[in-house]
């Protein structure tokens, strides 16, 4: 996905906004993917505002779309014209064409050739491509060809400088007996699941509740989202030192949930951190901007004060300490901003057992809500911890564990030509593999029935 110029500009000011209000306080991290997101690509990709016309013109015995738009590098004008076939699906087929202004009519690179402007003029070309698929969803599908020989070489670089992640697919031909390439772009039919831009930051515990009314003053300000979701604290069962059958059933949970939650409880492993996960979910308080102003809010008929909310209890429990302090605001229908605050104290995990454990508990959460894309994502991670961080002690692992979570990482989670982009597409493919490596007791399913 390509995130919009203005956009991006707003969040990379309210990061640094809030970096700016911390001042010696804490400290901002970025998500890795996030950082992807948020970058001004220079080289590679950048991105091209061009203002395309858009008209319907007759194409063959059919009708057709026709995207213009034109641009200067040094001095000369250089005009684009993308046209396609309407169809039930949208615009199909659509060829590039392209021309020095004073070559009207022309075909493309054949007008380059001794410019000296050949890279600079393609990349523009290229990169005002991508923005116009991305943005013009009724485009399906674009294709791009050269017959000058001269320029293969450099169709074949203009291709890997597509980023990864768009709502199409670049793919990359040439027949070099005839001296013609071609770069496609066709549009992913599946939904993509929203991206997150994940910001965390770190504070010291005294430190908490006052940053995050910060971070969500600065947040409304600056974004200006169409949803909140302010998460502050837990119900005061989840505090719990152990779980019960009643205590349980006096939460009104919803019935498959309940009995999840009894089925962990009647495993012979203590299952006290899967509950708590599961909890997590069921019982954070999401607060209004009134609530928050006001000190305390109404939940499943308790009168909960925000004091009580964001007390530090059992610092050791990383499973509520990542998730106690969250803001999540949907910024329009394909971005999702996140804003955790944490705790400077035992951020990072300390053993591969306490790692383990807690992969565990987040994947069977995860499972139980039917969130496989996110299963995906914290399957990859673990494995990421393992073979990438090396998050592990010698002989941790059995061979047939170790090889069998190696061939994972290697030919699924790490295949650069997976196409795992939202739940559906996930679903089958961790299910199997999250099933295998129960089977290898890599993983406890803490009484689940398959």
């Amino acid at each position: 996905m390509l995130i919009d110029n203005n956009l991006r500009h707003k969040i990379n000011k309210l990061v640094e906004e809030v970096k700016s209000t911390l001042g010696d306080l804490g400290q901002v991290r970025i998500h890795e993917s996030t950082k992807d997101l948020l970058k001004k690509r220079s080289g590679r990709y950048r991105d091209v505002d061009l203002k395309w016309s858009r008209e319907e013109v007759n194409y063959g015995m059919s009708k057709g779309m026709k995207y213009s738009t034109s641009f200067s590098v040094n001095n000369k004008k250089y005009n684009i014209t993308v046209i396609g076939r309407i169809t039930e699906l949208g615009v199909e087929g659509a060829e590039v064409i392209f021309s020095l202004d004073e070559h009207e009519g022309k075909n493309n690179v054949t007008t380059l050739t001794g410019t000296g402007d050949s890279f600079k003029v393609m990349s523009t070309i290229l990169n005002s491509l991508i923005k116009l698929a991305n943005d013009r969803k009724e485009i399906q599908s674009v294709w791009w060809s050269s017959n000058d020989n001269n320029k293969t070489p450099l169709f074949k670089r203009l291709s890997k400088m597509v980023p990864a992640g768009l709502d199409f697919e670049c793919s990359y031909s040439s027949k070099r007996m005839e001296g013609t390439e071609r770069i496609t772009f066709n549009r992913i039919s599946k939904k993509r699941d929203k991206t997150d831009v994940d910001v965390q930051v770190v504070v010291n515990p005294k430190d908490i509740k006052s940053t995050y009314l910060k971070i969500v003053s600065i947040v409304e300000d600056m974004i200006k989202p169409k949803e909140y979701y302010y998460k502050c604290g837990f119900h005061p069962y989840i505090y719990s030192k152990k779980y019960t059958k009643t205590g349980i059933s006096q939460l009104k949970l919803d019935k498959k949930i309940q009995e999840r939650i009894y089925q962990i409880l009647e495993f012979e492993i203590d299952g006290h951190n899967i509950i708590k996960s599961i909890l997590c979910r069921e019982l954070d308080l999401r607060w209004s901007k009134s609530d928050l102003n006001r000190g305390y809010i109404s939940f499943k008929g308790d009168i909960i004060d925000l004091e009580d909310a964001t007390k530090l209890t059992n610092p050791d429990c990383m499973i509520l300490k990542n998730r106690r302090y969250l803001i999540e605001a949907d910024v329009n229908s394909e971005i999702t901003l996140d804003f955790s605050i944490q705790n400077e104290e035992n951020i990072r995990l300390t053993s591969i057992d306490y790692m383990t454990e807690k992969y565990n508990a987040r994947l069977e959460e995860l499972l139980l809500y039917g969130e496989y894309y996110k299963m995906f994502k914290h399957m990859k991670s673990f494995l990421n911890c393992i073979f990438l961080v090396g998050t592990y002690r010698k002989n941790y692992f059995n061979k047939s564990q170790y090889y069998y979570l190696k061939h994972c990482y290697e030919n699924t989670f790490n295949n650069t030509d997976n196409t795992i982009i939202n739940n559906h597409d996930a679903m089958d493919t961790v299910i199997k593999l999250y099933g295998e490596w129960v089977k290898l007791k890599i993983f406890k399913n803490y009484g689940r029935k398959n």
